[in-house]
């Protein structure tokens, strides 16, 4: 029988040989060493340990804290049972104002988050760091499906209901609902979003307009409580500066709040349900100011 030479397993056994030999290396120097420390007082023999194995007591150290790390976060990582963002609300406290919908509601918040971030600030004049923060969160949300509401300042409200995020309130809210805040209803025209779409012409809304004075914004807001004045209207808020949310928490200063309900919400009977809570006088709305202003 001819024998034929494979290099391949040739090498393989040249490493193996190798390893065994570092191995047994290894075990020698370490029996030798235990044979010194033999009879040594505990000072030596732990400084031998702290020298020979501190980088690998450290990494292991290290590892464990990161998979501790890991597991914590996930376990800590609850499914929403509400989101909103409550952008320029400025005098809210995020987590008061959490808790306490949580309560309103009665939600299990041992198994499930309730969040409002009212720390979220969004020009109405320009365009900084802090809006591309929050446009930026803004967005993300919406596409993880993690945002149900947001209030707004009417100007900026307008500027996102141009990208299509919120619902057709009259497709969510009941009849009782609609006839309660009749006097409330925001609309944007859907030919409006065509033409910004289309690039056909700027758009009648706020979002071309210079508001800078309270009455600019006021007549800005106008335009929207008249559907019968435009060709595709679209019921996307309600405006709640008179809600007991806003007028006790003194909150929107100069600015006009808008509701509205992100339109790929999976929580849809929650959001309104916040809407119900915006008008509960029986909530104690005065408790939920911030002692110190959001950032």
């Amino acid at each position: 029988m001819k024998l034929v030479y494979n290099e391949d397993q040739e090498k393989q056994k040249n490493i193996e040989s190798h390893i065994i030999l570092e191995e047994d290396n290894i075990k020698k120097a370490g029996k030798a060493q235990r044979a010194k420390l033999k009879g040594k007082p505990f000072k030596e023999k732990a400084e031998y340990f702290v020298e020979y194995y501190k980088y690998p007591v450290i990494a292991i150290l290290i590892g464990a804290i990161i998979i501790y790390s890991v597991i914590a976060s996930i376990a800590a990582n609850k499914d929403y049972c509400f989101s909103a963002m409550m952008v320029n609300s400025v005098m809210i406290d995020s987590e008061s104002v959490s808790q306490s919908f949580a309560e309103y509601s009665e939600f299990d918040t041992e198994k499930y988050t309730c969040y409002v971030d009212c720390g979220a600030m969004m020009s109405i004049t320009g365009f900084g760091e802090s809006d591309l923060a929050t446009s930026t969160k803004f967005v993300a949300m919406i596409q993880s499906q993690d945002l149900d509401v947001v209030t707004m300042d009417s100007t900026n409200f307008y500027t996102q209901s141009l990208g299509e995020s919120m619902i057709d309130l009259t497709t969510v809210l009941s009849k009782e609902d609609l006839e309660k805040h009749k006097d409330r209803l925001y609309y944007i025209d859907y030919k409006d979003i065509e033409k910004k779409d289309q690039n056909l012409g700027e758009p009648s809304g706020s979002l071309y307009n210079q508001v800078d004075t309270f009455e600019e914004i006021r007549e800005d807001l106008e335009i929207h409580r008249h559907p019968e004045n435009m060709e595709k209207p679209i019921l996307v808020g309600i405006i709640i500066e008179d809600s007991p949310l806003i007028t006790k928490t003194q909150s929107y200063s100069g600015l006009i709040p808008v509701f509205g309900i992100i339109g790929n919400s999976p929580r849809i009977e929650n959001a309104v349900n916040f809407l119900h809570y915006i008008y509960d006088d029986s909530v104690d709305f005065s408790s939920l100011v911030a002692t110190v202003v959001n950032n």
